[in-house]
């Protein structure tokens, strides 16, 4: 498991944070959804939160159920130009952003 700098943990807790809030998503499936966001692999992911991968595909697929696939898809694809992202309204994180296929 690669080692993860204080910064991107903390990013990854205030987008947690974020999602927890903002969605009636529990706690680990936001948890889940942010270390997804940031390109973790549901192994990675599982190490972290100390479940098994199982666990995190169930997570995963309670957000691709509720919001649909490319609610699951990371922001590094968004990043690459496999996709394009828009921002939320106001001052969000970073991470905040919402990931659609084209125009919308």
């Amino acid at each position: 498991m690669s080692a993860v700098t204080q910064d991107e943990r903390r990013r990854v807790e205030h987008r947690a944070q974020y999602i927890d809030r903002t969605t009636d998503l529990s706690k680990d499936v936001a948890t889940a959804l942010a270390w997804k966001e940031f390109g973790y692999t549901a192994s990675g992911i599982a190490k972290r939160l100390d479940v098994t991968e199982s666990t995190v595909d169930n997570y995963l697929q309670t957000v691709t159920d509720r919001f649909g696939h490319l609610a699951a898809t990371t922001k590094v694809a968004a990043e690459r130009g496999d996709l394009q992202t828009t921002s939320r309204c106001g001052e969000v994180p970073p991470a905040c952003d919402r990931v659609v296929l084209g125009d919308e």
